[in-house]
């Protein structure tokens, strides 16, 4: 009886005393939070409070409940060590929501799987940009010792009893939870920064944690059951092989050729990409509001899709996608070896059109050099080189290269020059709305800000107050919509003009509070040109895999332009139609190159949730475990596909410019495996990288270097990792070939991470990864090679016992 005594009865009562204090300082928590967000959102008070006061309570006594045996077993053998062995537990998980809570607050979004891939490192760095690192441990230290020196001083005390009624008491308040949750999720879960308040911090990481672990990975042999099954999901497509399961016969017609006058030239066609020009900065979001009035006025003259959707969250994404509706593959099309494909470029190429590429930024970053290169493009714009050799007091240059008006002087400058009589397909890319306005010139740059500012003076009163603390940032926007102004002002002197089709989108969302998850990926799209004869706008969603078929559809119907008997773009034609819908089948590959999201027709799937969209781009949670599954298995069937077709090369068997016969010159497979670590110390700066070479600059092996045109590297290896990374801290996989003549890249360098052949990855598991990568040599004579990895560049994303591990490496340098 007293043995019973002991491990039962004073048993719950020390441990509910554990358990009481750690929920009493996780409330505390709590109402720091709420004070917080009462400060800068508007919510219904009752529901969304009790709500996240309860999820509270939830994701505290859940766990607890769970370990309350364990605890009652280790007290058989030593009560006092056991007691204060679950106080340091229960203080490890205050740690940890309060870690968790910071990062909320920071990012408006809650931290789940992702540290799988993502350090503490860079968790610490957005909680140490919030508040200073000695406050952090200041807080963290007060609260350790508090919780420590409470729980040692009431273990004396006789509370336990009356702590352990207490939780039973609010435990009986936990079906309010399910009474509560339906409203609140129907009216803010879309909200990631009410979503973020009202969820347990912990329990939500460790349960996404705990998913993210038993997800299989997605096999990518042929198995023609999937591949039938994703030919019933697209019945009009009529596929000869099902072998090459997008590769379809071009239907006739086109949904845009009503909308332009016929002309007997071959209209020229401009993709501008505008960096980070989401639907928030425009007409559509903003609260009416449009921070780019430039393009919000080009929009009601052109045909304009309000609900236009990008591939991707980041701008690796776009340029594969818009100009040719592309598989995402497992990291990104551009990142692996390209499969043989046909593009929106390489259609217009063998329609002898001259394709010209104009970036401010470095073409070889995120592999853009590498697929414009294989679409055969003719010209790319030497502007970042030029940047870094401007050395003047007052040159008009970011770290990503030239800002966006001297960058559209100097692409205006190129095409008012240039002297052809093809027709022309420009590729722009503007890139300062990357981040906040700073121009050299300060009277301009204030200029600018006041011209923000009184836009956001347009914003009702409730939304000035976040838009002004984002002032620079809103500005770099205004600053990038003038510049195209400037675009469209001067392009209407170049020889023409008045046959060119111009289309506008941005690479991705770029606002600073999103409403859901959706506004990362929403952007507007218009098409505007001369020879439109009436605007338009649609309501229909669509995305940027539906641009380059309805490009080519129209320049085939409308002005002659001669297409392959079969194309194979993931996406189809651009909707037209009046009312809002969504026919969309679209992954989204995620910054960590994942893919968890995805829209089906007008539902969005992630790994915990389903949702509905509505017109307004809003999306209402759903609750059907059925539904739910059924569309998941959806976008796992569509992941497969993308990854089938790219790792077995089955995105067509007619490829306008098949892949050129080179022959192998040097077959290099070293038995040992390679290890490298970061240095000891951080990097000042970028000299201070250390070099770690697989193989050493070396000669190519052939005396005949100047009737060489290309070498190919490609590298295979199996990688294994210790110390836990996010992706940008990843060594860099260099890649380098020089000669005396050559002029384009002779250099490739990204993230190691990058070229892995699974979209998941952890410490101490061998992953295989390969990369292919190509290098004019234009008759250099003395050409080297080299294969090496680069240590982190970056002071903020060097992490100390961050090792690499390479077996099976086999380098293969051929040549053509």
């Amino acid at each position: 009886m007293k043995w019973n005594k002991i491990l039962w009865k004073e048993g719950l009562k020390s441990y509910a005393l554990l358990v009481g204090l750690l929920l009493l300082f996780v409330l505390i928590l709590k109402v720091g939070e709420t004070i917080r967000l009462l400060m800068t959102i508007e919510v219904d008070f009752f529901p969304v409070i009790a709500n996240s006061f309860l999820q509270a309570l939830w994701s505290v006594m859940l766990p607890a409940l769970s370990l309350f045996p364990v605890f009652i077993l280790g007290r058989r053998f030593s009560e006092r060590a056991t007691y204060f062995l679950f106080a340091f537990l229960c203080e490890l998980y205050l740690l940890f929501e309060i870690s968790l809570t910071i990062y909320a607050i920071r990012s408006g979004f809650l931290m789940g799987s992702e540290l799988m891939v993502r350090p503490f490192h860079e968790s610490w760095m957005t909680i140490v940009s919030v508040v200073p690192g000695w406050l952090v441990f200041l807080f963290a230290g007060v609260s350790v010792f508090g919780f420590l020196a409470t729980a040692a001083f009431l273990r004396k005390k006789q509370i336990g009893k009356i702590l352990l009624s207490v939780l039973v008491g609010v435990s009986v308040l936990s079906p309010l939870l399910f009474v509560l949750r339906h409203y609140t999720e129907q009216k803010y879960q879309l909200n990631p920064a009410v979503y973020a308040y009202i969820s347990g911090k912990s329990y939500h990481c460790l349960s996404s944690w705990g998913e993210y672990m038993m997800k299989p990975e997605f096999v990518v042999k042929q198995d023609k059951e999937l591949l039938m099954q994703f030919l019933e999901e697209n019945p009009g497509w009529a596929v000869s092989d099902i072998e090459y399961p997008f590769e379809r016969k071009v239907t006739s017609g086109s949904v845009l050729a009503p909308y332009f006058r016929a002309s007997e030239e071959r209209p020229n066609v401009v993709l501008v990409i505008v960096e980070s020009w989401g639907d928030s900065w425009f007409r559509a979001g903003s609260n009416g509001v449009s921070f780019t009035p430039f393009l919000d006025s080009l929009s009601r003259h052109s045909l304009y899709w309000k609900n236009c959707l990008t591939t991707t969250p980041r701008s690796f994404g776009a340029v594969p996608s818009i100009t040719g509706s592309l598989p995402h593959g497992v990291q990104g099309f551009q990142f692996g070896e390209m499969p043989d494909h046909n593009s929106l470029i390489k259609i217009l190429k063998n329609n002898d059109y001259r394709i010209n590429a104009f970036y401010a930024g470095d073409f070889t970053f995120d592999g853009i050099y590498e697929y414009l290169e294989a679409q055969k493009t003719d010209y790319f714009s030497p502007f970042f080189q030029e940047a870094w050799k401007d050395f003047s007091p007052g040159r008009e240059t970011t770290y990503w290269g030239y800002q966006d008006e001297p960058f559209i002087r100097k692409t205006l400058s190129v095409l008012e020059q240039e002297k052809t009589e093809q027709p022309v397909c420009n590729l722009v890319i503007t890139i300062s709305a990357h981040e906040n306005l700073s121009l050299v010139n300060k009277q301009k740059e204030q200029f600018y800000k006041a011209k923000a500012r009184q836009l956001i003076e347009k914003l009702p009163i409730a939304a000035q107050a976040t838009a002004m603390k984002n002032l620079d940032k809103i500005a770099s926007i205004v600053y990038t919509d003038d510049c195209l102004r400037l675009f469209m002002n001067r392009y209407r002197e170049i020889s023409g003009y008045e046959q060119t089709i111009f289309v506008f989108t941005g690479d991705h969302g770029g606002a600073i509070e999103e409403s859901n998850s959706l506004g990362y990926f929403h952007v507007p799209l218009l098409i505007w040109s001369p020879l439109l004869e009436r605007p338009k706008t649609f309501p229909a969603v669509v995305s940027h895999l539906d641009i380059a078929p309805s490009i080519t559809a129209l320049l085939a119907e409308k002005y002659g332009l001669l297409l392959p008997e079969q194309v194979h773009f993931v996406g189809q034609e651009l909707d037209t139609a009046h009312l809002f819908r969504s026919q969309q089948r679209l992954l989204f590959l995620l910054y960590a190159r994942q893919i968890t999201d995805m829209v089906y027709q007008n539902y969005y799937v992630t790994d915990q949730n389903l949702y509905r969209i509505n017109e307004n781009m809003e999306m209402e949670k759903l609750n059907s475990k059925n539904l739910q599954q059924k569309i998941r298995e959806m976008r796992d069937l569509y992941i497969y596909m993308h990854q089938y077709v790219y790792l077995n090369d089955k995105l067509t068997k007619n490829p306008l410019y098949p892949k050129a016969y080179y022959h192998s010159v040097l077959n290099y497979k070293p038995h040992e495996i390679f290890t490298f670590q970061n240095p000891p110390n951080p990097p000042k700066n970028m000299n201070d990288a250390v070099q770690f070479y697989i193989v050493a600059p070396t000669s190519l092996p052939t005396s005949q270097n100047k009737k060489i045109e290309k070498v190919r590297i490609s590298v295979s290896a199996e990688v294994m990792y210790e110390g836990r990374v996010f992706q940008d801290q990843f060594m860099s996989l260099v890649l380098e070939c020089h000669g005396e003549k050559m002029t384009t890249p002779t250099q490739y360098k990204d993230k190691l991470s990058k070229f892995f052949l699974k979209n998941r990855y952890t410490v101490h598991e061998w992953v295989k990864m390969k990369v292919v990568k190509e290098f004019a040599l234009e008759g250099s004579e003395n050409t080297t090679f080299s294969v090496s990895l680069l240590s982190t560049e970056k002071q903020e994303l060097w992490v100390k016992d961050h090792k690499v591990f390479l077996r099976n490496v086999c380098v293969e340098v051929t040549v053509l």
